[in-house]
């Protein structure tokens, strides 16, 4: 009778070894299904980021066109201000150069293309003074609006300048 009581408790533990193999299984594959689910779950988040951020990008993209369109809208369409070349005259020396400062020198535009606008922009007798000087970086630097000005009042007995 011992015997079969311990045979008995064998096949207990036996039969509580099979039920926790077989609770360990289902843990194992619920804990498998979970982690799928999350691998999924972190997938589907990532998408909608991605989605959001597009979506936030086309917004802005269309705020700015829109802000741009309403700015030029509200923009005055004004014509461009020509410069009227500079003919001796003194009391016309302050309009050139503001004109000049303003349209020109005040452009991102390099100092010897300054200094070629400079030259087209004034009479043939006033341009004559200063052509000679030097017309790059420096030299437009050096010269123009200060020895090109004071180039143009210069006695040179010429009948453009207050002689």
């Amino acid at each position: 009778m011992e015997q079969k009581h311990k045979i008995n408790e064998f096949l207990e533990s036996l039969e509580k070894k099979r039920n926790l193999d077989f609770e360990a299984e289902k843990l194992n594959m619920k804990f498998e299904k979970e982690e799928k689910f999350r691998l999924e779950l972190k997938k589907r988040e990532k998408a909608l980021r991605e989605e959001r951020l597009k979506v936030e990008m086309t917004m802005t993209e269309k705020r700015l066109e829109m802000e741009t369109a309403a700015k030029a809208e509200n923009t005055a369409k004004l014509p461009k201000l020509k410069i009227t070349p500079f003919k001796g005259i003194p009391d016309d020396w302050i309009r050139f150069e503001n004109m000049f400062v303003t349209q020109i020198r005040n452009k991102p535009i390099s100092a010897a293309e300054k200094f070629g606008y400079l030259l087209e922009l004034v009479e043939p007798k006033i341009r004559e003074r200063f052509a000679n000087l030097k017309p790059g970086d420096l030299g437009y630097q050096i010269n123009c609006m200060g020895q090109a000005e004071s180039r143009v009042w210069e006695n040179q007995n010429c009948d453009c300048c207050p002689c």
